[in-house]
Order: structure tokens, then C-alpha cells, then sequence
């Protein structure tokens, strides 16, 4: 690296000349190569002026080209001044300062730089001594290389004066060094690799890490012998560097040997390594991520190494072995693929009504006896509750879909008692909160006092604590590094700023806290609090001086937040939408972003593919998609999807459209859709999400009958979720497809020439289809691998990074958060260990939270986890009894049992009779899939008597009130079904093609009074909902019995709904 008096000297053993035998012969034949190939063209002043350097990328280079290794200041690797003196044969070399100060390479410009690094040519334009190994630095990439630069700027700088060198006659003329590198310096510039493991480990290498500056040996004049490469070779400061041959290589081959060697110092053979120099280079190799470090063993092997990518999800690699999981046979498979149609959407992890029925992997559920009783479905809640209609609300599922749930429920097996285990003892310290408020407040104060207010922080102390405790610190630091790289794509993800964001850790955490200057992200003050106005972990700072301090400084209750929490949170509608200022029309997003949709199409400035019915893996019908280029570079695809495929939803007859763009030219008739999905470039370089109706209008889940996951993940729902299950499907961007429609248009004889003219121009060919995926997926993985994100496929080209099990990840720390807590974890969130946890509980004076807490122990105890959201919900005064730590607002929370270990509440199978339990409503029909002109009858019963409210709410939110003459007598009977409409008062027609129109009914002991809805209110409360409009007015109604039984208990269980959902066709 440049300094003040030469450039990196400091790698002895990489020297120019070898033995004093040879020092005559090799000047004499330096004089004699006078006809050699110049050396390169230098970089212009101007070249990469404008460059912004990746620092993070800069970090790693610089501690793996053993920068900070030879130009560290002693064991300092933070102050780079050099002054290692490194005495040759042929004179004494002192390596130099490198900081930023002007002693230093401070002056140096970017030009500057990359001629010094890559081309061995100082400022003044002498040439360096190969002492530095430019020689193979220049195989680099400039950016890299500038990388580099920028990250030792951020380091202490250092005014020390390097010594001159001491070199005698004639190697101390410049005229030498430039008849060396005419006769030895050929190294090609940097060139792409063809992105496989091995061109990865070439580049690191050959370029980055010079390895054979030291391991290869010498020819007469001095170069690199080439024929013996990685053979080992003794330095000029006569310490020798082994030999990295493929055969030498094979022990580090073997199990961590290679990893264990970098990390830890430490041979094959168990021996340290003695040098401090090779000590300090393994240090620096070590801060590679795993897979540039497999790459490089791949290359010294030339073997492919497959990575061990830390299963974070699965038993820690330090406990004790478990039997293999179970095999999903085919009931279990059908049972949780039931479990995802018709209860996950409402009932899955982070959903609205998850109290009721935690609907999580199928294990959790066939672990709980509040829902499946092993062996007898007819004891099975999961089952009852079904068979006899009160749930699902919405679609119902058909009798051999629910036959099949119940013969897995039969098949199953009591749980085998929990034996005892030998649980490996715990290798790291609990973190606690307090620790991390500390260290963020010195942080804060270390900050200019004008950018308090924008600083916010976000931790990983609860995962250090509670994820694989028996794991060492080493180990743990590539979970953490997993845990970071999806923080960081989250959060640029969900960020307005022009540049892509690096958060840095805050001195003094362990790298557990991340420091974020909200205006990076393009975060207003306003905008944090909205979205931390739900976060169940906030403390009170009356009684803690550091988070008095902190939330005083930053201007806010909440300065820092739980990173899990932020990932499970960010990507949900209400504050994606938040933090992206995402409006409620698709109409202003395009306005915002620069996009005229219509005269785009209208000046045939569009791409365009379409996918037949069930082609495009999120439909059953056919799917439009269309790209438009955005004013300042990226890219917006819109798709136009449609629940049907008939008419002008048919895409073969109508492949023109939307029909805000009619009138069109050549006379053609639009297509009408009803909704859409959009993917537009953040200026950052990530991708965007919205959803949207036909008309436009945001929406926060795709109706499942126009988008759904057709295959849908295990253990997931269908519904796919704006933000959250956009990023799942997109993980390395824009998805490649192949177009059905052009051919059709080829050759169709149903268009005039005009008209294939003008589609033509819009449906381009496949060649061009597929080189705007590649460029526009090219864009987004770039960015990725600018924050850490990006890891190499295995055809060796770029993808977005996996979690465990190639999850994307996001999703995959999202719902990390959102599993079930084993019992470490569930200490963790009180920062404390297990037995603390169990010991304080037993202390906790308030019944109902003891009560709860112990209820989490035995649960655990007993195999059986512990749901995230009920942790949520009571952390507060949990957090109170157990630590006696104020949670912020704590005099307004209180513990209650959640719903479903209510024994009331549970009893919710439909039974015949007034006797115990709650009111029930059973809504039966002959089928829920209609036709056109058909009747509507339907039966409904309830168990205790009620009065009856009847609605119909149309996809498009339209509600009607079935009037009461059709219904008949106000009340219904215990036990009595009532068939609606009644004899000879009129007939209930379906008379209109639609999805997921909704019947539903609700009814109330004692009357209705104030509770009946009229079409306006139940309109109102659909909009408030956010939701699909029969989802919407469900989830609200639910919300308001919730409501009115928490303000008086003697209501609960005394209203209750019932909704069936009707697809209609022709």
C-alpha cells in the first residue's frame, strides 16, 4: 500500500532478490532485456474521481492482502505507520506509513493510488521496489483496490516519518527496478472470472493475497519461477514460506483443518505458528468471509469445497446428537398443507388472530393438547372445530380434504415422555440489555450533538444469549455474520437514501449493536415513532441512567430496538408501507418515481411477456407482466393479473391493455384485470413492492384467487403479503420467465398487420425478454453483494445470500423470530439464563403473571415450545416480575391468559345444546363453488339462542343486508337449523361471475341492539381493516366481541360469526 517514502516494503519474503550468489548475475542480465514489453498504461488523473468505495469490501481486502499485517504498528493493526524493518542481502528495507496523514498516503488521489498498487509507479513516477508486491496486485480490481484505500482513511492516522531504505549500487537506481519489471512484470490487469469457486480463489489468491510473491520461487533475473509455482521459497529476510502445492494442501483439506489454521494459528499437525508476521497475515485472512476462504483452499486444491453453512434454525453444532427428524409422510403432508390453505392466513405466526390457534409448523400443533388429541380426532379441537363448521371462516374445505386431516391426527401417537439430556454446558456470557444501552450512549456522546436526534440502534445481544449458548465465540460469529447480512438487506430494503447502507458496530458491543443514522435511510422522527409504536420490548428510563441519557439525546422512548424484531416487523404491509411512504394509488407511485405508464404504452416503450394459465406460478389464470425504464436508471415491471381467463380476461384475445390506456391504437380492445403486482428499483439499488387492485388501489394481500403461492412453502399460508412475501419470492430479483404469447400473436390470423405490428413491438422476443431479466437481476445481486448479501451459486454466477435450508434471508431471520422459544431463548428475552429464569419465576408475587411464567416452564418441560406471541404480548409485566425493570408504559399493561389456554374459549366445536361452553353459529351449504343463475340456500344453527344478522359482501366491497323476511324469526333456537331464505319470500341468486364473494352471519345472545350492522357500517369497517373486504369485515368484528368482552367479562363468548366464501363462474 502507498506511503510517504515507498510502498509497502513490508512483505520480506515476497522480496525481489533471494541469495547473495546470485545478486551480479541478475543485475547483469536486468541490462541485457532492454527489448522487453513495456509496462501498462498508467491511470489518468481523472480516472475513478467519482468512485464511492465500499468500506466494508475495503476492510477485508485490506487485512487479506496482509496490508495491515506488514504495515501495522507492532500488534496495533488499527495504526498502520509501518517501521518494520526488514534487513536483505542487498540492503535494508523499512516498511512505511500508510494512514491517511499527508506522511502518509493521504495525498494520494485515486489515480494515485491505483498506479501505485497496480502498477508499482509512485506519484513522482519512480518505481517501486518489488519488495511490494505489485506484481501481482496488478490482477486486481481497481474498485477493490480503492476499497482498500477508503477503509485505511477511516483508520488513525500517523504522522511517523519512514527511514529512507539502504540499498547499494546498482540496485538502489531506478533504472534497475524498471529493467526488473520490463523483463518480469506482465501480470494481465484484472479480468472477470467466470464467477465458479475456484476463479473466485485464483483471484484471492494470485491477486489480492500474492501468495506466490512468497511461496513460488525465484528464476535468475528474479521473477517468478512460474514451471514451480507454490513450490516455497525462502524470503529475503530469510524466513521461509512453505510450500501451498495441491499435494501439501490436501491435510488442510480435511474436516476445519484449513479454518482452524486461519483462525486459530494452528497447523495440521497442532503446532502454532511461530511468526508474528504469518500470524498477523492469518488474522487478516480470517476476517474472509467462509466462502472467499473455501475458495482460496479450492484453488490451492483445485477441488471444489462445499461450505458448512451454520444451520441456526437446528440443534447448535456443539449439542449433543438428536435423532433424525421424522419423515413427512403423505398424511402429514396433506395435514399441513390443509393447515396452510385454510389457517395460516389468519391464524399463522404474526397474524391477527394467532391467539386463538398458534398455527405454526405442524410439529408445535400436533405437540399441543389444546388442539390435537393423539390418536381420536374427535377429542381434536383442530378437528371439531372444522367438521363442525365454525371454521375455517371463508373457503371450506371439501370433505376428503378434511378426512385426510383427520386420519393424520388418528395416526399419531402419544409424545414420548421427555428424557433427561446431557445439555452441553454454555461457553458464552450473557449480554444484557443494560450493557447494550451503555454502549449505545457512548457511542451517542462520541457523535457531533447535531446528528443525536437521527441515530437510532438496533441489537443482536438476545440472539448471542439464547441461540446455540453452547457454541463458542468463534463459531458464533458466523451465525452473527448471517444474522448482520440480512439485518442489512432488510433495512436497505425498506430505505429511501440514494446510497446503499452499511451500519456501522458500535465500539465496545462486540459487534452485537449497529449504529443507524436515520437519514441515510430517508426515516423521518415521525415515521420511527409510528413504527415503533407497537415494539412490546421497550423499557422505561426512569430508573436507568444510560437509557435516560440515551432517549434524551436521540429525542425519542425507543433509541433501540431488537434486530429480530425489526426483521419481522419492517417487511409487514403497515410499516413497509410506512418506511417506503408507499401511497394509497398506484397512479402516485408512478408520478413519483417518473413512470407514464400509459404513453409508455402508447409510444410502444414497453416489454411485455405473458404466461397462459397456471404458467406463472402465482396464478391459475394467465399473467401479463410489463417493463418500463425508470428517468435515472433501474426499472419498474407491473403485472396485470386477472381471476379468470374468459373474455376480456383472456389474454390470447386481448393482449393489449390496461384499460386506463383506451382508447388504443390499432383498434384494439383492453384486457380488464383485477389487480397487480409492482417491482420498482429503490435508488439504492434494491427492489420495491406493491400490490394493487385492478383499479389501483393498494392493498396489503393479493385475493387468493387472482395471486396466491401456487406452491406453497411448507409450513407457510398461501396469501402472499406485500413486502414480506415479495422479498421471499425475489431473492436474487427479478424472476426469468419465458413469454407464451408472442408466438401466438405470430401467427394468429385474429389481428390485422397493424395490430401484430404494434404487439409485436410491445411483446419483444425472447433474446431481448431475457437480456433485460439478466441486466435488471444483474443490478439488484450487485447491491446485494455491496451489503454482504450475495453469495456464488453453484454454476458460479451471483445470488442473493440463503439462510439455513436456502431460505432467503430476510424471511428466514424474519420467521426466526417469529418460531416457537426453546427454553434458552425464552430466557434470553429477560437476559437471563435458564435457571435464573426458573428460580426468579418461582419469586413473582402477582399470581396471573406467575401462574403464565410457570406455564411456560412446564410447557418446555414437557418438549413443547413456547409461542412468540405470547412472549410479545406479556414481556412487559413479565419483564417487571422477573427483574424488576419498568417497562415504558407499564401501568396500562396487565397479563392475560391467552385465548386459547382458555377453557372457554377453546370449547368452540359447535354442540347442540345451552349447556357450558360459548355461543356457536354453524353455516352449512351444498357447495361453496357455484355457477351463474344458481340459488343460494344455506342452513345455519346455533347453540344457545341468539338473534341472527345475515350480510353478503361482493369482492369488490360492495355489502348487502339479506333482509330479515328471508331470514324469518329474529332469533334462533338452540339446536334448530334454520334454513335462510325462507319458504316463498323471494330466492337469493348468484348473478355475476366473481372470487371470494362472502356470506356472513352473525349473531348475538340476548339481541343485537346497538351491534347490527347496516351496509354503510359494515363498508366503514372494512376500510378501516386494511384487508380483503370479507376478511376485513371479519377481522373486525372479531376484534370488536374482543373489545366488549375485555371492558365486561360477562359478555365474552356471547356473540359470535360464521363466513363462507363462493367462487362463481359462468
Amino acid at each position: 500500500m502507498p506511503g510517504g517514502n515507498e510502498l509497502r516494503q513490508g512483505r520480506a519474503e515476497a522480496g525481489l532478490w533471494g541469495r547473495g550468489a546470485r545478486l551480479l548475475l541478475a543485475a547483469a542480465g536486468l541490462m541485457l532485456m532492454s527489448t522487453a514489453p513495456q509496462a501498462r498504461e498508467p491511470f489518468k488523473q481523472d480516472a475513478f474521481a467519482t468512485y464511492t468505495p465500499n468500506l466494508a469490501n475495503g476492510e477485508v481486502l485490506a487485512n487479506a492482502a496482509g496490508c495491515v499485517a506488514c504495515h501495522a504498528s507492532g500488534e496495533n493493526t488499527q495504526l498502520l505507520s509501518g517501521g518494520r524493518k526488514l534487513d536483505t542481502f542487498i540492503g535494508t528495507f523499512y516498511v512505511p506509513n500508510i494512514t491517511g496523514h499527508a506522511k502518509g498516503a493521504g495525498s494520494f488521489s485515486n489515480a494515485d493510488y491505483l498506479n501505485a498498487v497496480i502498477n508499482g509507479v509512485a506519484p513522482d513516477g519512480h518505481n517501486y521496489y518489488p519488495v511490494f508486491p505489485y506484481a501481482s496486485y496488478a490482477g486486481m480490481k481497481p474498485e477493490d483496490v480503492l476499497d482498500i484505500k477508503a477503509y485505511i482513511a477511516t483508520l488513525p492516522q500517523s504522522d511517523s516519518e519512514t527511514p529512507r531504505h539502504v540499498v547499494g549500487f546498482p540496485y538502489n537506481l531506478d533504472a534497475t527496478v524498471a529493467l526488473w519489471k520490463r523483463a518480469n512484470f506482465g501480470t494481465p490487469a484484472f479480468q472477470p472470472g467466470d464467477g465458479s469457486q475456484k476463479s473466485r480463489g485464483r483471484y484471492l489468491v494470485e491477486a489480492v493475497g500474492a501468495c506466490g510473491e512468497c511461496h513460488t520461487p525465484r528464476t535468475l533475473t528474479y521473477g517468478l519461477d512460474n514451471e514451480r509455482r507454490f513450490e516455497g521459497e525462502k524470503g529475503l529476510s530469510g524466513e521461509a514460506a512453505p510450500a501451498i502445492t495441491a499435494a501439501h494442501m490436501a491435510a488442510f483439506a480435511q474436516g476445519d483443518a484449513f479454518q482452524t489454521y486461519i483462525e486459530e494459528a494452528k497447523k495440521p499437525s497442532g503446532s502454532p505458528v511461530a511468526s508474528p508476521l504469518k500470524r498477523q497475515m492469518l488474522r487478516g485472512l480470517a476476517l474472509l468471509p467462509e466462502t472467499d476462504r473455501l475458495a482460496i483452499l479450492a484453488y490451492l486444491t483445485d477441488k471444489e469445497i462445499k461450505p458448512k453453512s451454520p444451520e441456526l434454525t437446528l440443534e447448535a453444532s456443539c449439542a449433543a446428537a438428536a435423532p433424525p427428524p421424522v419423515a413427512m409422510n403423505d398424511l402429514a403432508a396433506s395435514a399441513d398443507d390443509f393447515v396452510g390453505r385454510y389457517c395460516r392466513n389468519c391464524h399463522g405466526p404474526g397474524e391477527s388472530a394467532q391467539g386463538s390457534f398458534p398455527a405454526g409448523d405442524l410439529a408445535s400443533i400436533a405437540a399441543n393438547p389444546a388442539f390435537v388429541a393423539p390418536g381420536n380426532r374427535n377429542a381434536s379441537l383442530l378437528f371439531t372445530s372444522v367438521s363442525s363448521g365454525r371454521m375455517p371462516y371463508g373457503t371450506k374445505p371439501s370433505a376428503e380434504e378434511l378426512e385426510k386431516l383427520g386420519a393424520w391426527i388418528d395416526q399419531l401417537s402419544a409424545p414420548a415422555p421427555v428424557a433427561a439430556s446431557s445439555k452441553p454446558p454454555r461457553t458464552r456470557d450473557v449480554v444484557t440489555t443494560e450493557t447494550m444501552q451503555r454502549a449505545a450512549l457512548a457511542d451517542l456522546e462520541r457523535l457531533p450533538a447535531e446528528d443525536h436526534r437521527f441515530i437510532r440502534y438496533a441489537s443482536f445481544h438476545n440472539l448471542h444469549n439464547g441461540i446455540a449458548p453452547c457454541e463458542d465465540l468463534r463459531v458464533f460469529a458466523r451465525r452473527l455474520d448471517l444474522f448482520q447480512a440480512s439485518f442489512r438487506k432488510m433495512l436497505n430494503s425498506v430505505s429511501l437514501g440514494p446510497q446503499l447502507v452499511m451500519p456501522p458496530a458500535v465500539e465496545g458491543s462486540d459487534n452485537l449493536l449497529l449504529r443507524i443514522d436515520m437519514r441515510d435511510v430517508k426515516w423521518t422522527p415521525a415515521q420511527w415513532e409510528l413504527l415503533v409504536a407497537d415494539y412490546p420490548f421497550a423499557r422505561s428510563a426512569g430508573r436507568d441512567p444510560a437509557l435516560k441519557g440515551l432517549t434524551e439525546g436521540t429525542d425519542t422512548d425507543i433509541p433501540l430496538i431488537r434486530a429480530d424484531w425489526f426483521m419481522a416487523n419492517a417487511s409487514r404491509p403497515a410499516n413497509y408501507h410506512l418506511l417506503l411512504a408507499l401511497p394509497e394509488h398506484i397512479g402516485e407511485l408512478e408520478r413519483r418515481i417518473g413512470v407514464d405508464v400509459n404513453a409508455n404504452i402508447a409510444d410502444k416503450r414497453v416489454a411485455r411477456a405473458a404466461f397462459l394459465e397456471g404458467a406463472s406460478g402465482v396464478s391459475d389464470h394467465n399473467r401479463l407482466v410489463e417493463r418500463h425504464d425508470l428517468p435515472h436508471g433501474g426499472y419498474y415491471w407491473k403485472s396485470y393479473d386477472f381471476a379468470g381467463s374468459r373474455d376480456a380476461q383472456n389474454l390470447r384475445s386481448h393482449p393489449h391493455g390496461p384499460p386506463d390506456a383506451a382508447p388504443l391504437a390499432a383498434h384494439l380492445d383492453p384486457f380488464e384485470h383485477d389487480g397487480g403486482e409492482m417491482i420498482f428499483s429503490l435508488p439504492n439499488g434494491l427492489q420495491g413492492y406493491y400490490l394493487s387492485t385492478g383499479k389501483g388501489d393498494r392493498i396489503d394481500r393479493g385475493p387468493t384467487e387472482v395471486v396466491s403461492f401456487r406452491q406453497r412453502p411448507i409450513g407457510k399460508g398461501i396469501e402472499i403479503v406485500n413486502g414480506r412475501s415479495c422479498m421471499d419470492c425475489h431473492s436474487d430479483g427479478i424472476i426469468a420467465k419465458r413469454d407464451q404469447l408472442r408466438s401466438h400473436i405470430e401467427s394468429s390470423v385474429a389481428f390485422s398487420k397493424p395490430q401484430q405490428e404494434l404487439l409485436l413491438a410491445m411483446y419483444v422476443d425472447q433474446i431481448e425478454l431475457d437480456r433485460l431479466y439478466a441486466r435488471d437481476r444483474t443490478a439488484f445481486v450487485a447491491a446485494l453483494e455491496h451489503i454482504g448479501a450475495a453469495e456464488k451459486a453453484p454454476d458460479g454466477s451471483l445470488k442473493g445470500r440463503r439462510g439455513p435450508g436456502e431460505q432467503e434471508l430476510a424471511t428466514w431471520f424474519a420467521d426466526l423470530y417469529e418460531a416457537n422459544l426453546d427454553a434458552d431463548q425464552l430466557a434470553a428475552e429477560f437476559d437471563m439464563l435458564p435457571e435464573e429464569m426458573e428460580s426468579a419465576v418461582l419469586r413473582v408475587r402477582d399470581d396471573t403473571a406467575r401462574n403464565l411464567a410457570i406455564d411456560w416452564l412446564t410447557q418446555l418441560k414437557a418438549g413443547v415450545k413456547v409461542p412468540r406471541f405470547e412472549v410479545d404480548r406479556h414481556y412487559a409485566p413479565i419483564l417487571k416480575a422477573l427483574r424488576d425493570v419498568d417497562p415504558l408504559g407499564s401501568a396500562d399493561v396487565a397479563v392475560v391468559l391467552p385465548d386459547y389456554k382458555d377453557a372457554d374459549y377453546r370449547d368452540d366445536a359447535y354442540r347442540p345444546s345451552e349447556e357450558g361452553g360459548k355461543l356457536e353459529l354453524s353455516v352449512r351449504v351444498p357447495r361453496t363453488s357455484v355457477r351463474v343463475d344458481q340459488e343460494l340456500r344455506f342452513d345455519v344453527t346455533a347453540n344457545r339462542r341468539c338473534e341472527l344478522q345475515v350480510l353478503y359482501v361482493e369482492a369488490n366491497g360492495k355489502v348487502e343486508v339479506i333482509p330479515q323476511e328471508m331470514i324469518g324469526a329474529p332469533f334462533l333456537e338452540p339446536g334448530k337449523p334454520r334454513r335462510i331464505p325462507q319458504e316463498g319470500v323471494g330466492a337469493l341468486v348468484f348473478d355475476t361471475p366473481a372470487y371470494n364473494e362472502t356470506l356472513l352471519a352473525f349473531c348475538r345472545e340476548g339481541g343485537l341492539g346497538k351491534e347490527r350492522l347496516d351496509a354503510a357500517a359494515a363498508r366503514a369497517l372494512i376500510a378501516k381493516s386494511g384487508e380483503p373486504p370479507s376478511r376485513g369485515l371479519a377481522i373486525k368484528l372479531v376484534e370488536r366481541q374482543k373489545a366488549q368482552a375485555a371492558a365486561a367479562p360477562q359478555q365474552k363468548g356471547r356473540s359470535a360469526i360464521n363466513m363462507l366464501s363462493f367462487t362463481i363462474r359462468e
